[in-house]
């Protein structure tokens, strides 16, 4: 006769299904409450976010806390129920949203910063900080999510609002971004003589080397003229560049692009569960806090 093991003792069977099943009733209602809220497409899109690897962690950090609490061991229900707090906050939407606005460059200042580029005389230069394209299992180039900073310092140069372009950043793995965004922006119709490389590992190394490239500009390079030179980078990282800009004495344009907030209280059910993106924002933006603190 084999011993039944604990693993089948009804002592840890019961939490097990009780577990089960409260979870289970939570998820069917948030499903419900998405079907009867948004309808059939926003329902099913709840159940999918919910199957999806982040969603399922999140789940099974729910089971595995309920399952703690109804076993009576503190150290797995502080231990699991931490977890499903954290994927579950900084995961969802909501969440994700307000983080990101904490450190994006006020709506209304973009607005302004672009209404005036187009009345005022063309920049001497815009500078496109480096991060904004990506290299395809074949090779090519194109531009990530982020690549709207060189869509729009394309869009500067066609419209006649700067007379030249600096691309910046610095790799040792791949194709340096300055040389990835000069390439792309050739691609676009920009001639090569305006565009201008500068490197850089990071934000604080690229300001540093835009100071002596400013400082010794190449022969080529437009002159001063009224001074005027824009910074385009992405919403959430231009207040960082701005503060290491202005470390160096600069006086940039603020030009941001690629907002990842979304509209204001534009939400529904399926956005309180937890998504790999979500989560990817709120580490953006934490990151970005993360520099301010530490002076970077």
């Amino acid at each position: 006769m084999f011993k039944k093991s604990e693993s089948t003792s009804p002592g840890l069977i019961g939490p097990i299904v009780s577990s089960a099943f409260t979870l289970a009733i939570i998820a069917g209602c948030l499903i419900a409450l998405a079907f009867w809220a948004d309808g059939y497409s926003a329902a099913l899109r709840t159940f999918t976010s919910m199957i999806m690897p982040v969603g399922l962690a999140w789940t099974i950090g729910g089971f595995l806390t309920l399952w703690s609490i109804r076993r009576g061991r503190l150290g797995g229900m502080l231990l699991f129920g931490f977890f499903f707090a954290v994927v579950g906050l900084l995961g969802n939407s909501r969440i994700s949203d307000r983080l990101m606005r904490s450190v994006e460059w006020p709506i209304e200042d973009a607005a302004d910063g672009q209404l005036e580029s187009t009345i005022a005389p063309p920049f001497r230069t815009i500078i496109v900080l480096g991060g904004s394209v990506s290299t395809r299992p074949d090779g090519r180039f194109e531009l990530n999510p982020d690549g709207e900073r060189i869509f729009t310092a394309a869009q500067f140069w066609h419209q006649d609002r700067t007379e030249s372009i600096i691309c910046t950043g610095s790799s040792v793995t791949t194709e340096a971004p300055s040389t990835t965004g000069r390439i792309l922006l050739e691609s676009a119709g920009v001639p090569a003589d305006k565009i201008f490389e500068s490197p850089g590992m990071n934000t604080v190394e690229e300001m540093q080397n835009l100071k002596a490239f400013f400082d010794q500009p190449p022969e080529t390079f437009p002159p001063s003229g009224d001074g005027r030179i824009g910074l385009i980078t992405s919403a959430f990282h231009l207040n960082r560049a701005m503060r290491l800009a202005r470390a160096q004495g600069f006086k940039f344009t603020p030009l941001p692009v690629a907002y990842r907030q979304g509209e204001l209280d534009n939400y529904e059910i399926y956005d309180w569960v937890p998504t790999v993106q979500n989560l990817k924002d709120s580490t953006t933006a934490l990151r970005e806090w993360l520099a301010y603190f530490a002076g970077r």
